[in-house]
């Protein structure tokens, strides 16, 4: 008698993934101390994601500054964890660049010299105490420090609500001025369904053959084998 199987699969979690881009960007202009950005600060929606954060990037489009060693820009997420993207990093002027930090990247920001486009870890060379500068308005003001050196610190965490990005000029210096004009944030999140594994199982098959004194009846829409039943004498 042949047998039929039904093999279920292990469950996949499933991952989901969504970018939200700057509301605006940032203009960087020096003002004799940490100075904060116009507009300070920016921020990016998430909706719409289940599950909690596995991964965050963030890109920061055509950034420019007359020292990009005096550019501290801090990312907070909807739960207020906070990470120092970069701070005190490259030197000299930069010149239109795009980067993008993500925990997996190659190396961070250099200390000194030219920063090409690219991939960087979040890079803080002034130390996770450095501090923000205060919003115009309290209630928008950035989280004390320390700040975290790593994306993973948003790891865990609810990815719907409002991703904060604070960008300042921390140099001393006047007439000093930059800028981010776009930006964007790209959460990963995992489904927190659990996944089911279920071993193969044979499928029961209906009799073709009865053992003797029974017969194949049709009983419930199934055929089994059912005892004759035995003819009364007249």
């Amino acid at each position: 008698m042949l047998l039929a199987f039904v093999l279920a699969l292990p469950g996949t979690a499933v991952a989901g993934s969504a970018t939200g881009s700057g509301t605006a960007g940032v203009n960087l202009i020096a003002g004799g101390g940490p100075s904060p950005g116009t507009p300070y600060p920016v921020f990016a929606n998430i909706s719409g994601l289940n599950g909690p954060v596995n991964s965050v990037s963030v890109t920061l489009e055509n950034i420019s500054d007359s020292n990009a060693d005096d550019v501290d820009v801090l990312l907070v997420g909807p739960a207020g964890q906070a990470v120092m993207l970069m701070s005190d990093a490259c030197a000299g002027a930069l010149p239109p660049t795009n980067f993008t930090f993500v925990d997996a990247a190659p190396a961070a920001l250099p200390s000194a010299g030219p920063c090409p486009t690219g991939s960087y870890t979040p890079t803080n060379y002034e130390g996770t105490t450095g501090e923000m500068a205060a919003s115009p308005q309290p209630e928008f003001s950035p989280p004390p420090p320390p700040y975290a050196d790593s994306l993973a610190v948003f790891n865990g965490t609810d990815p719907n609500g409002t991703w904060w990005l604070y960008a300042q000029d921390d140099t001393n210096q006047m007439f000093q001025a930059g800028s981010i004009p776009a930006w964007r944030v790209t959460v990963t999140t995992s489904d927190p369904s659990p996944t089911v594994s279920t071993q193969a199982q044979p499928v029961p098959q209906p009799a073709s053959r009865c053992p003797k004194g029974k017969k194949l009846k049709k009983v419930k829409g199934k055929r089994k084998c059912v005892r004759k039943k035995r003819k009364r004498r007249k």
